[in-house]
């Protein structure tokens, strides 16, 4: 058996097939001195293979992969499962165009990793696993049916997906002529998978980890009473020098996100063609397709930078002036905190959980997904008035400079405190 690491009363794992920001609650944990182990796939640990492979990257593919490590954690205590196979996964993400053979591997592999994880769980008696959402099905499935005293705790990156559907069908609904693709995905055996892990997942956790009182909503939409769920705000590191915002004629705006219907472009394309294009500048930051009608429509009024590194994103907002984000469905919304931290103005959905730190007026708007005719006010407002924009830019940097990751470390600790003592 693996000898215990931990020096708290308490034994949890924090397990995530790909990362997101597990390392941050694998942190948590460990601050309170209860991580036993942090399990994952591509991990850069020495003597793993992520470590061999690294050797041969370079340029972006390198910053990827040195992301792919957490200085808070020693290896000892990161336990890798289906290396090899993730990997081959990642390598399949860049040349698969089709998805075809990458969707049955990430499939296997997360069937794999699951039933190992489940496996090590019931091994070595462990107090509490926490789980990321739509991704730990046939774990739960595994510790249920073998009646361990696990606690399950499921830390919601996105909202419930249920909840989720229901503002894709709304949207649907609304753009029949621009959803075809998305009308599409709904259909397909993975969507309707999904769909079905997700409910299974969220009816048999105990408790849950969300980061807005959007995600909190969707989980009170399917039925899951409120004294299980606990709000742990994210947090952003950040360079806390108050710099000089460049002056620009044009009011910037960017968009940041995957060029989806879900992520709102279509939202986003009829808001920008009610702007002056000499009076505004639209950016787009985030994957594309060049066959898309999208890309091919709007091109000559957009710039599209497609798939950046994170510092680059960072870079491209030191020079934007306002986001839209206007997701249809958003645990969070990172990006745009990370935008407000270069002094850009939000303009986000209520359907974002970021829109929990919008003061309206003060620091950003937040509107009702749909609501385009708002959006285009309040960026005809901003271009008339460049005090209230000078002011919101320094609003939303002081905002953001108060979201501390040890805030959240502090919300986790506390949350795991009240489950074992309930």
């Amino acid at each position: 058996m693996r000898k215990r690491i931990i020096m708290g009363k308490y034994n949890i794992i924090v397990a995530h097939p790909y990362q997101q920001h597990s390392f941050q609650t694998a942190s948590a944990i460990k601050q309170m001195g209860a991580l036993q182990s942090y399990i994952t796939t591509v991990y850069d640990k020495n003597s793993s293979i992520t470590a061999l492979v690294k050797r041969l990257l370079k340029g972006d593919n390198l910053k990827r992969a040195n992301n792919r490590k957490c200085s808070y954690l020693e290896d000892r205590e990161v336990i890798q499962f289906c290396e090899f196979e993730s990997l081959v996964l990642l390598l399949l993400h860049r040349i698969d165009k089709s998805r075809k053979i990458y969707d049955r591997l990430n499939t296997y592999i997360l069937k794999k990793f699951n039933r190992k994880l489940a496996k090590y769980i019931i091994k070595n008696n462990i107090d509490a696993i926490i789980l990321y959402d739509t991704l730990c099905a046939e774990c739960i499935k595994i510790l249920r049916e073998n009646k361990t005293e696990t606690k399950i705790i499921i830390d919601m990156s996105a909202p419930n997906f249920a909840y989720m559907d229901y503002f894709f069908s709304e949207n649907v609904k609304k753009y029949p002529k621009y959803s075809e693709k998305l009308l599409n995905e709904m259909k397909s055996a993975k969507y309707l998978e999904r769909l079905k892990n997700s409910k299974y997942e969220i009816e048999n956790a105990d408790y849950f980890f969300v980061a807005s009182e959007f995600s909190e909503e969707s989980l009170v939409y399917s039925g899951i009473n409120k004294n299980s769920i606990f709000i742990c705000k994210y947090g952003i590191y950040m360079d806390n020098c108050n710099f000089i915002k460049q002056k620009s004629a044009k009011i910037r705006i960017i968009f940041i996100g995957d060029v989806t219907q879900k992520k709102g472009i279509i939202d986003f394309i009829q808001i920008i063609r009610n702007l002056n294009v000499n009076d505004f500048e639209f950016n787009i930051v985030g994957k594309y397709d060049e066959d898309d009608p999208i890309y091919k429509s709007n091109k000559s009024i957009c710039n599209f930078y497609g798939y950046v590194t994170h510092d680059e994103v960072l870079k491209i907002c030191e020079n934007m002036d306002v986001i839209i984000f206007p997701s249809l469905s958003d645990g969070f919304g990172l990006s745009v905190i990370e935008a407000m931290s270069k002094k850009v103005v939000p303009i986000v959905s209520k359907n974002a959980g970021v829109s929990d730190i919008i003061i309206n007026g003060v620091n950003g708007f937040t509107f009702e997904v749909g609501d385009n005719e708002m959006v285009v006010s309040k960026c005809r407002y901003l271009k008339d008035d460049k005090l209230a924009l000078n002011s919101m830019q320094n609003e939303a940097f002081k905002c953001v400079s108060t979201m501390k990751w040890t805030d959240y470390y502090k919300q986790i600790e506390e949350a795991i405190k009240i489950i074992f003592e309930s």
